[in-house]
């Protein structure tokens, strides 16, 4: 209910002006950003493995594999007994986050199409100039830089996380069948290509592959397996 309340002051912040182009040109990005905190299962936590390789788990729920010394073992043990609340210690549970971000980009148009002077043409000058930012992001992923200029835009450096690395990115477009729009359309669509190539780097923060062979009353193939982590 709180987050409904938080989504709908957020569109109650949107800007809508009526131009040549539209009736109801959205003059504002909105961006709805979702945090989810939860307990990592029961099986992220065990351990029944005394060996030197072992699965470390750390309280971000990220997954290191590290040589460990008997005595360091040992303590290792100890502390995810704790972890599960089996200790007299901390009880605190290993835990994963994860950032959904929604996105409404404002629409690009035309300048020249949409009739706007004074104010609103700074505004869709902005507007564009963000898109195209995002755009170049894009095409710099796509293509594999060494560089992606994700600080030439606030649009591009607040949305980072949901672009590169190990993030999944959906897009959808809206573009319109009118034969007067076709330069748009195409622009639109080219966006689209460009986001289509970006290649996702390797998956982190994953739970090992084996988890999901482990049940809650399966002990013996609680252990995580050696080079087991998804990707």
């Amino acid at each position: 209910y709180g987050v409904m309340n938080l989504v709908q002051f957020g569109l109650k912040m949107r800007r809508e002006t009526a131009t040549l182009v539209h009736e109801h040109s959205s003059r504002s990005h909105l961006i709805v950003t979702l945090t989810f905190t939860s307990t990592a299962p029961s099986f992220f936590a065990k351990s029944a493995s005394l060996e030197s390789n072992l699965c470390e788990v750390g309280l971000s729920g990220n997954l290191t594999r590290k040589g460990k010394s008997q005595s360091q073992t040992s303590d290792q043990l100890q502390n995810i007994s704790q972890m599960q609340g089996g200790g007299h210690g901390s009880s605190l549970q290993p835990v994963v986050k994860t950032k959904l971000q929604l996105v409404d980009l404002a629409g690009s148009e035309c300048v020249g199409m949409s009739g706007v002077k004074g104010a609103a043409l700074r505004e869709a000058s902005f507007i564009n100039k963000s898109l195209s930012a995002l755009a170049d992001v894009l095409g710099a992923l796509a293509e594999h830089r060494t560089h992606v200029p994700y600080r030439n835009s606030r649009l591009t450096h607040f949305l980072q996380d949901s672009i590169g690395g190990d993030s999944k990115l959906l897009v959808l477009l809206c573009v319109s069948p009118s034969q007067q729009y076709i330069t748009e359309s195409l622009q639109c669509l080219g966006f689209g290509q460009r986001a289509r190539q970006v290649q996702r780097g390797q998956t982190k923060r994953r739970l090992p592959a084996s988890a999901e062979k482990v049940g809650p009353d399966n002990s013996n193939n609680s252990r995580p397996r050696s080079g087991s982590s998804s990707r």
